[in-house]
């Protein structure tokens, strides 16, 4: 249970996801770049050592939630259609809580490399793409690209820009015009 020091042996993969959950938790309501080492083992209720043995580092331990966030927004979606997608991902705190961490990483100098992961969840993403909407897969994984970017820019940038909730689905409702429009473009582009 997070916040109790563990008396008793446990194993790796526990120790692992249990760090991994600490973080979501005080991330939730704590900058990334506070969360100190002491404060993850202590929520996770376990020693700093296990944090460094388990991963070596505070980054690379951030790095691990990345990706666990990045299936759990991911998994649920691959079977849906465009317009049952987005109205899941603009609810999910999970895709802000990802995109801060991501850019706490890339401040403190985090090879982007680090993220390869999500290279394979996009080209899986592409690959549905191409399927429903019978494109390429250069239309397809630029589309998912496409997606990707509005994403973030949505998350890392809309406030910034003032948008309202409003203007944010309308962003994603013309994303989803877009991706049934997507023959005619390629066949337009040439690809």
């Amino acid at each position: 249970m997070p916040g109790e020091k563990s008396s008793t042996r446990i194993s790796r993969e526990s120790g692992s996801e249990l760090l991994i959950e600490a973080v979501i938790e005080l991330a939730r309501t704590t900058p990334v770049a506070r969360l100190t080492v002491r404060e993850i083992a202590s929520t996770a209720g376990l020693q700093t050592m296990q944090l460094k043995r388990y991963f070596g580092s505070r980054n690379e331990l951030l790095v691990a939630v990345t990706n666990v966030l990045m299936k759990r927004i991911m998994d649920p979606l691959f079977e849906l259609a465009l317009p049952q997608i987005f109205p899941l991902l603009q609810k999910n705190e999970d895709v802000a809580l990802r995109l801060r961490i991501v850019n706490h990483l890339l401040d403190e100098g985090v090879d982007p490399k680090s993220f390869e992961n999500d290279r394979d969840i996009y080209l899986r993403i592409a690959e549905r793409i191409a399927e429903v909407n019978n494109v390429g897969k250069r239309t397809a994984r630029t589309y998912a690209l496409l997606i990707q970017l509005v994403l973030q820019g949505n998350h890392l940038m809309g406030d910034v820009n003032g948008l309202t909730a409003r203007q944010r689905k309308d962003i994603f409702d013309l994303l989803v015009v877009l991706g049934a429009g997507l023959k005619p473009s390629e066949t337009a582009l040439g690809w």
